[in-house]
């Protein structure tokens, strides 16, 4: 991926809820990928087996499924390459394979398929912002700690509860990463993690947006290492009793967008349920009226 992100305008970012995705998984001992992105399919998958694992194997078929990669000389003269499967699969890495790294005719392939003008920065509005309504799914957040939340069975928000107790317990939200913002686009480096909750139970309760910056939006995260910042903090606040209308209670905090980051809400109960929905994070400032 580092080598899209160094010759190309290219960007491999985290799922947050898009309505396509690439699904790359280690499965069987070859590689299968399909050419080109395929918008009749909200799911494309890109598997790698046991020799797949090479950097000039890896950039082939990431390169395939991206649309870049041509067609290798020495294979044109074989008949087996104009009669592949119908749903354009290359199972045989070892003769179909490409040489070597991404290579500059590549290069310049992927700024004209993807319209960018800008050599190898990524194209203007990229990164863009992100709203999760957890209709169907959580846009790729991850669940952390002793509470864990969950898609309620109806679907429209997450939650996490901890039955009846004294000792406190924490359950966290975890974002996927996000990539810096755009230099090229206009912005202070400030952004923005909106969202609603809700909560009953008894006791006390708090709430914290907690940020992480990294290095680089293709590093492996090491949530008990990487240093973390609280961005905002509810305080001790006191449940209040179960309400007929459930009120959501509205957040936003700021974030850091300067470089790579990741984003945490933590909750830490005694007794209760909480609820999120409506979350966004954006890469710009949080709106006046609610700060």
């Amino acid at each position: 991926m580092k080598e899209f992100h160094t010759k190309t305008c290219i960007r491999f970012q985290q799922w947050t809820g898009q309505p396509h995705q690439v699904h790359i998984t280690k499965m069987g001992h070859n590689c299968s990928s399909d050419f080109g992105v395929r918008r009749d399919l909200s799911v494309q998958y890109l598997i790698l087996g046991d020799t797949c694992w090479s950097e000039e194997k890896l950039i082939y078929h990431m390169g395939r499924i991206l649309g870049l990669q041509r067609r290798p000389a020495r294979m044109r003269s074989l008949e087996s390459w104009t009669n592949r499967p119908p749903n354009g699969r290359s199972f045989d890495s070892v003769t179909s394979e490409g040489s070597g790294g991404l290579e500059q005719i590549d290069a310049v392939r992927a700024g004209r398929i993807y319209n960018c003008s800008s050599g190898t920065d990524p194209r203007k509005g990229f990164p863009s912002n992100m709203s999760c309504h957890f209709s169907s799914h959580m846009c790729g957040f991850t669940s952390k700690g002793e509470l864990q939340w969950e898609l309620y069975p109806t679907g429209g928000v997450v939650f996490t509860s901890k039955k009846e107790g004294t000792e406190e317990h924490s359950g966290s939200l975890i974002s996927p990463i996000f990539h810096s913002r755009n230099m090229r686009d206009k912005g202070n480096g400030t952004g923005c993690v909106e969202f609603w909750y809700m909560t009953q139970g008894y006791g006390i309760y708090n709430i914290k947006v907690l940020q992480r910056l990294l290095s680089s939006p293709l590093q492996v995260l090491d949530l008990d290492t990487t240093p973390v910042i609280l961005q905002w903090h509810s305080g001790d606040l006191v449940h209040p009793p179960p309400s007929k209308d459930n009120d959501y209670l509205y957040v936003s905090s700021k974030l850091s967008t300067d470089s790579p980051f990741t984003v945490e809400i933590e909750f830490t109960t005694a007794w209760g349920v909480i609820a999120l929905d409506d979350l966004s994070i954006s890469y710009t400032p949080c709106p006046e009226k609610h700060m």
